[in-house]
Formats: C-alpha cells, sequence, structure tokens
C-alpha cells in the first residue's frame, strides 16, 4: 500500500510512504521524503490514529528514502495516517503539534 504525503499549511515538505513486508512476514515502512534542510530541529515519522489523538513514532527521517520497522503487533487500520512532523531538539519525546506533510493508508 503506498500513500501521498502531501504537504500542510505552507510547508515544502512531500513525498511518499509504502507499506512493505518482507519475505519473513515482517513489514517496514519505506518513506521517500521530498523537504528542506532544517537548522535548529529534526524531520519525524509517526503513524497517528483516525482521532489524531494515539500515535506511534517510527524515529527520525531524513530527505531521501529510508525504511523503518513496523512493531509486529502494530495494527495499521488502526493508526492509517502517516506523518511527518518538525520536532525541535529539546528531548521531548512527544509530537511538537507542527506536521509539514501527511497521508493516509488505505487498509
Amino acid at each position: 500500500t503506498a500513500v501521498a504525503l502531501d504537504p500542510l499549511a505552507d510547508n515544502e515538505a512531500s513525498g511518499r510512504a509504502e507499506v512493505v513486508v518482507r519475505e519473513d512476514g515482517s513489514r517496514v515502512v519505506q518513506v521517500d521524503l521530498d523537504a528542506p534542510p532544517l537548522d535548529d530541529g529534526y524531520y519525524e515519522l509517526w503513524l497517528i490514529d483516525s482521532a489524531v489523538v494515539g500515535m506511534v513514532p517510527l524515529g527520525m527521517v531524513h530527505p531521501g528514502t529510508q525504511e523503518f520497522e513496523l512493531p509486529p503487533d502494530l495494527d495499521l487500520t488502526q493508526f492509517p495516517i502517516v506523518d511527518v512532523s518538525v520536532e525541535p531538539l529539546d528531548g521531548v519525546p512527544t509530537h511538537s503539534g507542527v506536521s509539514v506533510a501527511r497521508g493516509e493508508l488505505e487498509s
């Protein structure tokens, strides 16, 4: 399942994400991010539920193509929104509230 990551508001970030099932049954999200470099923060990849309340952080994402391992028991129908946020270098692990690109996986 592939999904376009569309820019939010006036952001220049975009890309695509695809869930790939490997031969051993494990799943990864392949992300191709097109985004400007950040001077004082970083991009982070999230899976978010439809109510935009529950969030699963997948890790720091850089412009270009990367893979993120999915937890084996994670139900993607519960967390269908792929979100890229800008996070400040403040040591706070929660979502900054600043999303720059987002797309929704089809179940």
